[in-house]
């Protein structure tokens, strides 16, 4: 029995030996692969500095597979205007027709802007945390996966490809013998804290317009204090919040005393705003509105600046189209109702961006007018950023009474009113 109890202690013993030495293994690899020799040079330095005074260049050197089709004129304007608040500060709101790349652009340019060190915190805020946070994903997978950021930005994608998007290898990754301070979490990102670079511990962070805004502050190794100068407020406002009154006045008060103070007494803020004007009145109307605010700028373009003045034909070219549809069909026939007619039928039109139209289709103009035929009220709001006048609904929705309900009984007065 004795000899039996010696050789199990013996055997836990080495167990316990085998066990201390794969830990120690564990720790030596993940140290290994956390320490990194240093930065590459830059590939193409050149091409670096011609597009860092360049945002629409940026966006057509780095990014090629998201901005395929050719630039309309709009979207020559907000490029110029989203490049002149990155530099000087100040506010910019735009909205532009649904699938123009508005969003792409914006987080493209907070890319831009912190590589180049023109800002030092972007703050992106969404209609909920969960949008905003959506926003940063695919920010971390194109700082991650981009070749070409990669070659020619070492010294902010190299760490972060380091990590194969693995958090905890963030806080032990150490190049040249100094930590990288890097945070990769799924609401912030801190970029590699790197002497000389221009981006060295530059932070992106996430917060819904109604969430926890106020305070926002960092602190750098080198004791810098540093707190957002970049906001991006990406379509802040819901369908449900844009329908009610209440919910508009709110979330304007918050983006004008909460998130347009982020930057603090010394540095002007740059704001950029994508939105989509849901109803007449809602929280995107009323911000592109250059009357009732014009200090942001705001630019409404349109899918189409002026409808054909053959109407009567468009109305003949959907009823074949209909027809064909019908009988399961793909509306080929009217497609070439319209080859055959389309000088009369393009008269008047004047698309924007003339290079957007679907392979089945022939022109922008008739891509304009499907998607016209499809929805009108639709087409009014999500592609021309004027939404239709309401009529005949004076129905009061169930968040119109619940919001004016107090639980209170009549002639009760709250314990907390002094009124």
């Amino acid at each position: 029995i004795l000899q039996i109890g010696q050789a199990v202690m013996i055997d836990r013993a080495a167990a316990d030996r085998r066990r201390e030495q794969k830990t120690q293994w564990d720790r030596n690899a993940a140290a290994a692969r956390a320490t990194l020799p240093g930065i590459p040079p830059v590939k193409n330095p050149e091409r670096r500095e011609r597009c860092g005074s360049d945002f629409q260049l940026f966006c057509e050197e780095y990014r090629p597979d998201a901005f395929k089709v050719s630039w309309s004129d709009d979207h020559r304007y907000v490029l110029e205007r989203v490049q002149a608040t990155t530099f000087a500060g100040g506010l910019f709101a735009l909205a532009m027709p649904r699938g123009a790349g508005k969003t792409t652009i914006t987080m493209t340019a907070a890319i831009w802007a912190l590589l180049y060190g023109y800002r030092r915190w972007v703050c992106l805020v969404g209609a909920t945390e969960p949008k905003a946070v959506k926003l940063l994903k695919g920010i971390k997978t194109e700082l991650r996966f981009n070749q070409q950021l990669y070659e020619d930005f070492p010294e902010a994608c190299v760490p972060i490809r380091a990590l194969e998007g693995k958090p905890q290898r963030a806080t032990n990754q150490m190049i040249d013998g100094k930590p990288t301070s890097m945070v990769w979490a799924a609401d912030q990102l801190t970029f590699p804290t790197i002497k000389g670079s221009v981006s060295s511990a530059s932070l992106i962070t996430t917060c819904g317009i109604l969430g926890d805004i106020r305070g926002q502050q960092d602190v750098t190794q080198d004791g810098e204090v540093i707190r957002p100068d970049y906001v991006c407020l990406d379509d802040p406002q819901t369908r449900a919040s844009a329908y009610s009154n209440r919910q508009t006045d709110d979330r304007i008060d918050t983006l004008n005393g909460d998130i347009l103070g982020l930057a603090g007494p010394n540095t002007k803020i740059a704001g950029v705003m994508p939105c989509t004007v849901i109803r007449r009145g809602d929280m995107a109307d009323m911000i592109l509105n250059r009357d009732l605010a014009p200090e942001w700028h705001g630019k409404r373009t349109k899918l189409i600046a002026a409808m054909p003045t053959r109407m009567d034909m468009w109305e003949t070219y959907q009823e074949i189209r209909e027809a064909d549809f019908r009988n399961d069909g793909d509306g080929s026939p009217a497609t070439e109702y319209y080859s055959q007619n389309r000088i009369d039928m393009d008269l008047g039109s004047m698309p924007s961006w003339v290079e957007r139209f679907y392979e089945d289709e022939i022109s922008a103009t008739q891509n304009c007018m499907n998607l016209y035929f499809r929805d009108e009220a639709t087409f009014a709001a999500e592609y021309q950023n004027e939404p239709l006048e309401l009529k005949g609904d004076d129905t009061l929705t169930v968040e119109q009474i619940s919001e004016r309900v107090n639980g209170y009984e009549l002639r009760v007065v709250p314990t907390g009113a002094n009124k």
